[in-house]
């Protein structure tokens, strides 16, 4: 199933459905300040989903949702399991992906307007592999076997300075920083000055009244090449890969496997 919500009806139904936040929406940002302004998106909502024979109210006037949208809700406000992708295109700014599991069932949602709710549905492992391998589209070339780990601070500093097109920057403190191998630490830099995207992947376990650790990848895509960098044991470094489709495939086969593993 796939669907275009907008903001009321999103609203109303996860009002409907009890939903006390969503992973990866900002509830200050959705939810009006004012309990009359809540109450009027809601009803705003409900009238529009009963204008699509999407709600309708049976003979003891309870709402029933339809049941494929009612699904795909559940998943988006209960997830056993969640992503959340960001990529960063020069020129074109940033795109939210989200994706919520229940029973190896994915429901991605994306935004493609500040009113709208895009629904759609997943069944797999590997159709959610693949649909992260089309928004981020690394290069198949066999890539050198290189790495190198960098000072946190500084990479995460020159990242967000990438994402922002502030990208000379980026590649001065790259060249600044600490780092097992400057040169390759250099061409990273190369890698962000002429960066085609950038992003990042998480993936996050959910289990209601607990801290679960993320699995984080950030991703450059650059003229020669890409680059995949994680966290390592040591919170003030971290290690940067080349990297490939076929290696990211892999690592998120590998990292979407680990999320189904029983908690300890």
């Amino acid at each position: 199933m796939s669907i275009v919500l907008d903001r009321s009806e999103f609203f109303a139904l996860a009002a409907m459905l009890k939903a006390d936040q969503i992973f990866g929406l900002d509830a200050s940002r959705m939810v009006p300040e004012s309990p009359e302004a809540a109450q009027a998106l809601y009803d705003q909502g409900r009238d529009r989903l009963r204008q699509r024979d999407l709600i309708r109210v049976n003979a003891n006037q309870e709402v029933e949702i339809e049941q494929g949208l009612r699904n795909l809700m559940q998943t988006v406000i209960n997830p056993e399991n969640a992503l959340l992708a960001v990529r960063v295109t020069p020129g074109l700014g940033r795109q939210l992906y989200l994706y919520y599991e229940r029973g190896h069932q994915f429901v991605e949602q994306t935004l493609p307007d500040e009113n709208s709710h895009h629904l759609g549905t997943l069944d797999s492992h590997d159709a959610l592999v693949e649909r992260l391998l089309e928004i981020f589209p690394l290069s198949e070339a066999a890539s050198p076997d290189e790495g190198f780990t960098i000072g946190t601070q500084s990479l995460l500093e020159a990242y967000r300075l990438a994402g922002a097109d502030q990208r000379a920057q980026a590649v001065a403190l790259l060249q600044q920083a600490e780092a097992s191998d400057p040169a390759l630490a250099a061409q990273l830099g190369e890698a962000f000055n002429a960066a085609e995207f950038t992003g990042n992947i998480s993936l996050l376990k959910i289990v209601p009244g607990r801290t679960t650790n993320t699995h984080d990848i950030a991703l450059a895509q650059g003229p020669t090449g890409s680059w995949a960098i994680t966290a390592t044991r040591d919170d003030a470094v971290m290690r940067v890969e080349r990297c490939n489709a076929e290696v990211l495939r892999h690592t998120l086969r590998q990292g979407l496997l680990a999320m189904d593993a029983p908690l300890g």
